[in-house]
C-alpha cells in the first residue's frame, strides 16, 4: 500500500517535503495536484515539482485559469502544461499520472496527451 498526501492549500512545497520526511515511511509520498498549485500556491508549479522531485508518486492533471480549481481539460487554461509534464518526467519519472478533469475535459485532456505524445491510445 502506498499513501499519497495531497497539496490542497499549501503555498510552498516544502511543507510537503517536511510532512513525508517526518514520516519517514518509503509508503508515504506526495500527490501533486497541479490545478490546486496553479490555483493556491505562491510557488510556481514547476518549482513545486523539482522541489518535490522523486517524492511525488501521483499526480492530478487538469487545468484551470489560475483564480479557482476549475478541473478543466489540459490546455484549457493558463497553466503550462507542456513545461509541467516535461518536469515531470525529469524529476518524478515514476509518478503515476491521473486526469481530474470533468466532462468533455477527459477527452480535452487524452486528446492533449496523444498530441503531446504522451498517450498512444486510439
Amino acid at each position: 500500500m502506498t499513501i499519497h498526501l495531497e497539496n490542497m492549500l499549501e503555498h510552498d512545497p516544502a511543507i510537503l517535503l517536511d510532512v513525508v520526511a517526518g514520516i519517514g515511511h518509503p509508503a508515504v509520498d506526495v500527490c501533486l495536484d497541479i490545478g490546486h498549485v496553479q490555483a493556491n500556491a505562491r510557488v510556481p508549479v514547476l518549482r513545486w515539482v523539482e522541489v518535490l522531485g522523486r517524492n511525488i508518486g501521483y499526480v492530478h492533471l487538469h487545468d484551470n485559469h489560475g483564480a479557482e480549481d476549475e478541473h478543466l481539460g489540459l490546455g484549457a487554461g493558463t497553466l503550462p502544461v507542456k513545461e509541467v509534464c516535461a518536469a515531470l518526467e525529469r524529476y518524478a519519472p515514476e509518478a503515476l499520472w491521473a486526469i481530474e478533469a470533468e466532462g468533455e475535459g477527459i477527452e480535452l485532456s487524452l486528446t492533449w496527451l496523444r498530441r503531446n505524445g504522451y498517450v498512444d491510445i486510439g
